[in-house]
């Protein structure tokens, strides 16, 4: 095997192992057979960091299984009082200590923290020296996080888990000069990549119950290939929400491909597409529509591609749609397991 950036064999001396969807994102597909380990070394520190960078506070809620486990907290802004807050081991902490007055209760990161910060209210007169106050080290309510899309690393991001799992596959670097400037050993500047829209009737149906599968959310990747067309395209989509659809050569006459690699992020485990399918659709006449998953004819890349040019006020919509059902159901998640936790220790 040779390393996809470089073209250099890969031996046991420059191998090194590679998170073909990045680990901190809780992908866990890895090969130590497409990249040598000065390239990725690189393309770490160029791509995975900063692109990984614009998950975070969607994977740092999420337990997810990661091979390098991370305590670090992410920060947000709690609405009702307008401060800023930690969430950190499922739980929500103020920055600094934050009095309620309407539950007369005094949020802090720790019981220590608390009291300190209401002997230090009582001294200034801010409540009375014989009021009871309670501490509660977790701050519920509507808290918001920072969540934005750095135009300049997002697609990078996608080309190489692409051409990770197209090497990974055996495709040949000749086959991704779609995305790799192959005489100089480097990620293309205009990398060819499609946001995905639904543009029939069944796929609007999948898509609108998809946050229903008791797999969600998955992180998935279709490599396909339209030999007739020359097309060699990869369909990335990243916590069920974010879907684009990469071409890595729009001249290829090598065989038919079609991989598909799906993977429930929160059982740890790859499942087949039928399984996913019957998670998320009912009835079998619907279920017949879908032979394979993302499995676009060139018609249908140019539908999506006409319809995300010419229709931006409808793509935006559906991206903010699938972005909020991410949004609740992790939301839902770190309720959930706290009640969970909270009737664990009532049963004791």
């Amino acid at each position: 095997m040779k390393c996809y950036l470089t073209g250099i064999e890969i031996t046991d001396e420059n191998k090194s192992l590679e998170h073909i969807l990045p680990n901190a994102l809780g992908g866990q597909l890895k090969s130590r057979n497409i990249l040598s380990s000065k390239a990725n070394s690189d393309l770490s520190v160029l791509i995975d960091t900063p692109f990984n960078k614009i998950f975070e506070s969607i994977y740092r809620r999420l337990p997810l299984e990661k091979d390098r486990k991370s305590s670090r907290g992410i920060v947000g802004m709690h609405q009702k009082f307008n401060e800023e807050i930690v969430f950190k081991d499922n739980k929500c902490f103020p920055r600094k200590p934050v009095f309620d007055h309407e539950k007369n209760a005094v949020y802090a990161q720790s019981e220590k923290i608390g009291k300190g910060y209401i002997e230090y209210l009582k001294k200034k007169g801010e409540i009375k020296t014989e009021q009871e106050i309670k501490i509660w080290t977790d701050l519920s309510g509507e808290v918001s996080f920072d969540f934005e899309i750095v135009n300049k690393i997002f697609p990078f991001g996608f080309a190489k888990i692409a051409a990770g799992f197209a090497t990974f596959k055996g495709v040949d670097r000749n086959n991704l000069k779609c995305i790799l400037d192959l005489d100089n050993e480097r990620f293309r500047n205009d990398i060819m990549i499609l946001p995905f829209y639904p543009f029939t009737p069944q796929e609007v149906i999948f898509e609108n119950r998809s946050h229903k599968s008791m797999h969600y959310p998955l992180h998935t990747i279709v490599l396909k290939s339209l030999k007739q067309d020359g097309i060699l395209y990869c369909y990335i989509e990243l916590f069920s929400t974010f879907q684009y659809i990469v071409i890595l050569d729009d001249n290829y006459h090598g065989d038919e491909i079609y991989h598909e690699y799906i993977y429930d992020l929160l059982n740890s485990e790859e499942i087949t597409f039928e399984t996913y399918l019957n998670s998320v659709i009912d009835e079998n006449v619907l279920k017949k529509m879908f032979l394979n998953y993302k499995d676009f004819s060139l018609e249908e890349l140019n539908k999506i591609a006409q319809h995300v040019t010419a229709q931006e006020g409808s793509l935006r919509h559906y991206c903010y749609y699938k972005f909020h059902q991410l949004e609740s159901f992790v939301t839902y998640l770190s309720i959930t397991t706290k009640l969970d936790l909270l009737d664990r220790l009532l049963s004791k």
